[in-house]
């Protein structure tokens, strides 16, 4: 986050890409700029602003550039989080699906799945509050909070589960 706000703050962004490809840029942006500037981000991580604003700069003019989340950031609490975090830095640069940039499989085309076809017994678990609290007071960004669940079962919160398949 630090060096998505100096990325925005000196004003290195793919414009183009932004504004044709993006949805929330300006929440995102507020966000970003009202609390993670390099100092505070500084405070967290105990790495010095400097570096944070030079790393920054870098990604920002080398084209293109790559955020990869692999493993280790994902798999820790907040880990989805933290995903959309460093796969922003690849929209910011406009390095999404130009060559040597993350590119996404689009041909061959997949098969549509089928129908899904839901039961009374299925409407009434719709009804029930997420395990993983996706896209609610929690984590209101996240579509899937999968470390979540496990805690969420152990803890009987929101409320206790009497078998789960996986």
């Amino acid at each position: 986050m630090g060096i998505a706000h100096v990325i925005l703050n000196e004003d290195l962004y793919d414009k183009n890409f932004i504004r044709n490809w993006t949805a929330g840029f300006s929440e995102y942006a507020d966000l970003v700029l009202r609390h993670y500037p390099p100092e505070r981000v500084a405070g967290i991580t105990g790495i010095s602003p400097e570096p944070i604003r030079r790393i920054a700069g870098e990604f920002a003019r080398t084209k293109p550039a790559i955020a990869w989340v692999g493993t280790g950031a994902s798999r820790w609490p907040n880990g989805s989080y933290k995903a959309y975090a460093i796969f922003c830095l690849n929209a910011l640069v406009g390095s999404i699906d130009v060559p040597g940039g993350v590119i996404y499989q689009e041909n061959p085309g997949y098969r549509d799945m089928p129908a899904v076809t839901q039961d009374d017994i299925a409407h009434k678990g719709q009804e029930l509050a997420r395990l993983d609290f996706g896209q609610m007071t929690r984590f209101p960004a996240a579509e899937v909070v999968t470390h979540q669940v496990a805690d969420s079962i152990l803890m009987e919160d929101p409320y206790p589960v009497k078998a789960a398949l996986g």
